[in-house]
């Protein structure tokens, strides 16, 4: 099996090849940014291309062998969401949903400190969006 991963700076994504499918098997990911250890905007790590590349405040670089490694391992959890011949099931699709809704709802928590601890509202878009993410967590 060769893995294609890459985050563009607004959502991750890859593409899947092995035997069933020889021409690969799209994954569009969530627009979330993978945690991996290193700085970046955006990277490819592409075993299909033979391209490791991170983009970051300084322009285009090549992977250290350190973050290649970290990626090889990250790979593996992202094939487990690509599943097991390149197309996420319901099951798969239905967790990765919540997991934007959580991620979401965890980067804008401390609007909900700063308004226990200095009265000042949470603004009104992002109260809206909460409520939305919160409901919509199967």
């Amino acid at each position: 099996m060769q893995l294609h991963l890459n985050y563009d700076g607004k959502q991750n994504n890859g593409v899947i090849m092995n035997e069933k499918y020889p021409t690969g098997a799209l994954y569009i990911g969530l627009e979330l940014k993978p945690v991996t250890g290193f700085e970046y905007e955006s990277f490819i790590y592409s075993e299909i291309s033979n391209r490791y590349e991170v983009f970051d405040a300084n322009g285009i670089r090549p992977m250290s062998e350190q973050e290649r490694a970290f990626m090889q391992m990250m790979a593996s959890s992202w094939t487990q969401a690509l599943g097991q011949e390149g197309n996420p099931n319901e099951t798969q699709n239905i967790e990765m949903k919540n997991a934007e809704y959580r991620a979401y709802l965890a980067s804008t928590d401390w609007y909900g400190v700063r308004f226990v601890e200095t009265g000042i509202a949470v603004p009104v878009e992002i109260a809206e969006a909460r409520t939305t993410a919160r409901a919509s967590v199967v």
